[in-house]
């Protein structure tokens, strides 16, 4: 699958794991489908989980995605195991 330059794109749903890549803020239904929580990589940019930074080439995991900052991301990765 080839995807465009921009924008927010589910990369894998598969029966081991789930992959989004998300650009900006991720919306409401990236949001619940990572409610349980997720293992964040940012590409570009930082994403801030509880008042700690995660840069581009680190990654974090948050409980939920919500209490994740997105506001100085650029592209990020969410990840969490299937189910």
């Amino acid at each position: 699958r080839s995807l465009g330059g921009t924008g927010n794109a589910q990369l894998v749903d598969g029966p081991h794991f789930r992959i989004d890549r998300i650009e900006g803020e991720p919306d409401a239904e990236v949001l619940r489908r990572y409610s349980d929580g997720a293992l964040i990589v940012p590409l570009a940019g930082s994403v801030d989980l509880d008042g700690i930074r995660i840069g581009a080439g680190e990654c974090g995991w948050a409980a939920s995605l919500a209490i994740a900052d997105f506001s100085d991301s650029g592209i990020t990765l969410v990840t969490r195991p299937a189910g």
